[in-house]
């Protein structure tokens, strides 16, 4: 399962989660720890993978032979 990086909008509480691609939407929804308030916003988090082989280029088309 992927982590999901949160913030919250209202005191900058930031957490990161384990969960579902189901549950990863209703986790906005949980109430922030430090603020009370149901203000978390998903966070954009740089990948961990990269393509290498002949096949591939970097910018995600494969290679014409």
């Amino acid at each position: 399962m992927p982590i999901y990086s949160y913030e919250c909008q209202n005191c900058g509480h930031e957490t990161q989660e384990i969960l579902s691609f189901s549950n990863s939407e209703k986790y906005l929804q949980t109430v922030c720890p430090k603020c009370l308030t149901k203000s978390f916003k998903k966070k954009v988090n740089n990948t961990s993978f990269k393509l290498k082989g002949k096949g591939w280029y970097k910018d995600g088309y494969s290679r014409k032979t």
